[in-house]
């Protein structure tokens, strides 16, 4: 920044964004986490001590005992479906008083990793496959270009300028003109 306010200090506002250490442990993180439940379900052995070995093995994240047993938590599913791909279950995690955030029961077991894990990686999550947190992006190119990636934009129209700067605007609007 311009000027000399910051000089010799480190800026960090009075808000918890958590510590640059946790960011080295999610670069370093081994496996997605629904890769990292669905490996460990199809193992023997569920306990909670189990699932916190797996974590921290995969993670670097060491949670409780008390959230581990947290994991294996289930509660009736209040928003079943019958015949639904992904919301015919019975049971699902008890995710607690958010549960229709959470709605794809079938990746619950991961959800509530994240949601547990979140605690120790200041993440936050909007649903339960999404965060809430704003993506930085960056681009390089003809200025004319990337002049037009500039402030608080929505994905549909990073997705939208994207498709023009790539030449397939055009492409896309007689694609989708075929198939009404």
């Amino acid at each position: 920044l311009a000027g000399n306010g910051f000089l010799g200090k480190m800026f960090k506002p009075n808000f918890n964004f958590g510590r640059f250490s946790s960011l080295d442990k999610i670069y370093e993180q081994k496996k997605s986490l629904i890769s990292l439940v669905r490996d460990y379900l199809k193992k023997g052995n569920h306990s909670p001590e189990s699932i916190r070995e797996t974590i921290k093995e995969n993670t670097g994240f060491e949670i409780s005992l008390a959230e581990a047993k947290s994991f294996f938590e289930l509660k009736d599913n209040l928003y079943r479906i019958k015949g639904h791909t992904y919301l015919d279950y019975e049971k699902g995690p008890d995710m607690g008083p958010g549960d229709a955030f959470y709605g794809i029961i079938s990746n619950n077991f991961a959800t509530k990793l994240g949601v547990i894990l979140g605690n120790y990686q200041n993440v936050t999550w909007g649903t339960g496959t999404h965060t809430a947190t704003p993506v930085g992006i960056y681009t390089f190119g003809p200025r004319h270009w990337t002049d037009k990636y500039e402030g608080a934009m929505h994905s549909t129209e990073v997705g939208k300028l994207n498709l023009e700067a790539l030449g397939l605007s055009q492409a896309k609007e007689s694609f989708e003109k075929s198939y009404k």
